[in-house]
């Protein structure tokens, strides 16, 4: 009826005259009469391709029956089979559910086989025509169907809906607006204008709660429009004017992706995102790299929190690749806040080489510019890289270097991420009281930003940091205030990390079913992501898992998995314990077989992983497994085996620790006479001592202040030495002292030596 809306006053004549009358009138528009009630014709149920059915069910929804019916007809003895049922599947989605079009798709089968059907569907209404001879004139092809309705709009009609063809999937009142406006070529309201693209069900519409309801168009006849625009010399200004929206979307998203409408933002840049990515793409084509770049740069902190880290390396690498092939010129500005982006994203990609490189670039253009700011970050960032490749104090210096400056200009922002990368870099090194006291300010900070991924990030190594001091209810409490603002952004980086370490707070805790609930979350999101190293860490977690329910034949065989995997890797701080944990795990099952020598190279090269790269990672040693394992191995062999083994073991790589068990021998029973072990008796607490220490406390104070190191009164003392830490740790605290010499001098003042 849509060609003869102008007779629509004439039913609703006849509708007055003849009160029992209904009429039922089919129309792409509605006629806006009195006594009309719309009810709209949806495009066929389609299939969810994330979660295709199984084919029995498959093969009945309506757009897959009929695709399958009319080839048939075309194509005697075809059937939706388990080898054809996910091509059926893509193209019915490809075709959004429309009946005409998969006609006309499906008649092509009679030539084409599915899959390079589907592969021309890309340019759809080449494909979808030929129909049935005695079909009306309009709907011999999906083009002419859709330029029947087209020819039927008012001029500023037609050409707003040629710019509405420039979105990518869903898109805002507003951005049709500003689109519109910049490209010119409309007199009257766009709410009127789109209004009637709706009437005319041109333009369909998404409802949101809370909020305006999204716009979009079926892929197909956006396709018409874009040949429109492109035949009519449009689509460059159009594709300009909408690169140039989402340009100025992007920049001032930016700022608040650090704030406290951080998840708000997110979730705004999410449903824009296709459209984003078209608006640098059209940007790259039309060599415009630098206006690419701003777009790009400005997605980093999205990028890193939606988890889409490859993606946007690839953006930003293409774009700074041609602005260097087309030789053009581009504002240091820009060029440095993008070599910064690239970095950030390979950083956390864990690249061990290329962010260090990229951050020094940066920060010689922010020098040049002095942008306090930029170079404070690149200064921070840099540290962190460098410290990662073993250049402890040089990185821990240059942090300190980009914190001043941050403080100087005071960016509660840049000093909260730098306070928390540096107190990430004393967890892992083991100086947990410090790295308590600069998480603590660092999440002060993000208080008042108001960045909830600050927040959960800072709540997730404070918990560790108290799991490494023994405080495992403290852990737990804090890991289960991490995870609750982790899960309101919906981002999986580092999630996956907390979700496990809280698995394994949990599991200590005696609570194995909240431990398993976490780590089938944890699993799920490891799946969902692709990441090797998050699905390592689920490995590590269900080992551990399992290996405190006494089930040492699973626990055996997770912990190999998950060493096995991490071959050849570079281990970063937050990872590398993962592999020793997993070593020392295998060491306490090993220990349970009978195989002490094994058990001690284990746990030898779980040292050695600890300390690779020029700092120690004591991060997730479950203290008491762990002593109690070395002095039981300790006891089963003599001093002589014990050393040999545990310098083996520290020459070995993961992989040739676990080779090792065939070359060990097994030792069921103990030993008749256990090898004897010196050990200094424990010393009394003085008296005098203001603050009293511990009897251990006590002990490792005189071994200190005899000059021994941390691992030298380990070896001693035979713990490890994250427990010599600890309690070097609390006896600076307790002391109130912050150097061996002054532990020292206390010693000697206190006549403990």
């Amino acid at each position: 009826f849509e060609h003869l809306l102008p007779a629509a006053s004439w039913l609703s004549e006849l509708l007055v005259s003849c009160p029992l009358l209904k009429v039922l009138v089919t129309s792409r528009a509605t006629l806006h009469v009195h006594g009309e009630y719309e009810f709209a014709v949806l495009p066929l149920a389609i299939p969810d391709l994330q979660a295709l059915p199984a084919n029995e069910t498959l093969s009945q929804l309506a757009a897959v029956k009929l695709f399958v019916q009319c080839t048939e007809a075309v194509k005697p003895g075809f059937a939706l089979t388990e080898g054809n049922a996910a091509v059926i599947a893509e193209i019915c989605v490809r075709l959004e559910g429309l009946p005409l079009a998969i006609e006309l798709a499906a008649a092509r089968c009679k030539l084409l086989p599915l899959q390079a059907l589907l592969a021309r569907l890309e340019h759809s209404l080449a494909v979808l025509s030929g129909g049935k001879r005695d079909g009306p004139g309009h709907q011999q092809a999906l083009g002419t169907t859709i330029g029947w309705s087209y020819d039927l709009l008012t001029t500023e009609e037609q050409t707003l809906f040629r710019q509405l063809c420039i979105f990518v999937g869903d898109f805002t009142l507003e951005a049709a607006e500003a689109v519109s406006t910049s490209a010119g070529g409309r007199t009257t309201s766009i709410l009127d204008g789109v209004a009637s693209l709706l009437d005319k069900s041109l333009v369909q519409q998404r409802e949101e709660e809370g909020r305006e309801p999204r716009l979009h168009l079926l892929e197909t006849i956006r396709e018409y429009g874009i040949e429109r625009m492109a035949a009519l010399g449009e689509l460059e200004q159009c594709r300009d004017a909408h690169a140039a929206y989402y340009l100025e979307l992007v920049e001032r998203a930016e700022p608040a992706l650090d704030d406290d409408t951080q998840v708000t933002v997110l979730a705004v840049l999410e449903r824009e995102y296709k459209n984003i990515r078209a608006a640098i793409a059209w940007l790259l084509k039309r060599g415009m790299a630098e206006t690419a770049l701003r777009i790009a740069s400005a997605l980093r902190q999205f990028w890193f929190l939606r988890g889409r880290l490859s993606e946007g390396v690839s953006e930003l690498t293409l774009a700074l690749e041609a602005r260097e092939e087309g030789n053009m010129q581009m504002a240091d500005q820009v060029r440095a806040k993008a070599l910064y982006a690239l970095g950030y994203l390979w950083f956390f990609l864990r690249d061990p080489k290329r962010p260090p490189v990229l951050f020094q670039e940066s920060l010689e253009l922010f020098l040049r510019m002095e942008d306090k700011r930029g170079i404070a970050a690149c200064l921070h960032r840099l540290g962190a890289a460098i410290y990662i490749l073993g250049e402890v104090e040089r990185g821990l210096a240059m942090g300190e270097e980009g914190l001043s400056l941050s403080r100087e200009s005071r960016d509660s922002t840049s000093c909260a991420e730098t306070l928390l990368s540096i107190g990430v870099s004393f967890l892992a090194n083991g100086k947990y009281d410090r790295a308590y006291e600069v998480l603590d300010e660092s999440l002060a900070l993000y208080r008042i930003t108001g960045s909830v991924w600050g927040r959960a990030t800072c709540l997730h190594y404070l918990a560790m940091a108290q799991l490494s001091l023994g405080a495992i209810a403290k852990a737990y409490s804090l890991s289960g205030e991490s995870l609750a603002l982790m899960q309101t952004l919906k981002t999986p980086y580092i999630v996956v990390e907390a979700l496990t370490v809280c698995a394994f707070e949990a599991t200590v805790l005696g609570e194995e079913t909240g431990a398993h609930a976490l780590l089938e979350e944890a699993q799920a999101v490891a799946r969902e992501t692709e990441s090797a190293e998050d699905q390592e860490r689920v490995l590590w977690g269900l080992g551990h898992l399992a290996l405190r329910q006494g089930d040492l034949a699973q626990a055996r065989e997770l912990y190999t998995h998950c060493v096995k995997r991490t071959k050849g890797k570079f281990l970063i701080p937050r990872f590398k314990w993962v592999v020793a944990s997993c070593l020392e795990g295998l060491a306490e099952i090993a220990l349970a077989r009978g195989q002490a020598t094994w058990a001690v190279q284990l746990v030898g090269a779980a040292e050695a992983v600890r300390r690779a790269r020029g700092y120690y990672s004591p991060l997730c040693i479950e203290q008491p497994c762990y002593d109690r394992t070395l002095a039981e191995a300790r006891s089963r062999l003599s001093e002589k085996g014990f050393a040999a083994a545990w310098a083996a073991g520290q020459a070995m790589t993961p992989e040739q620790a676990l080779a090792a068990e065939k070359h060990t021998p097994l030792l069921v029973q103990h030993p008749s006479v256990p090898p004897a072990r010196r050990e200094p008796a424990p010393t009394p607490v003085a008296p005098d001592i203001p603050q009293p220490l511990t009897a251990r406390e006590v002990e490792v104070l005189r071994l200190v202040a005899t000059g021994m190191s941390n691992h030298q009164i380990a070896e001693q003392l035979v713990v490890s030495p994250n427990t010599v830490n600890a309690h070097v740790q609390s006896i600076y605290r307790k002391i109130d002292i912050n150097s061996r010499s002054a532990a020292t001098r206390f010693a000697l003042e206190h006549q403990l030596v």
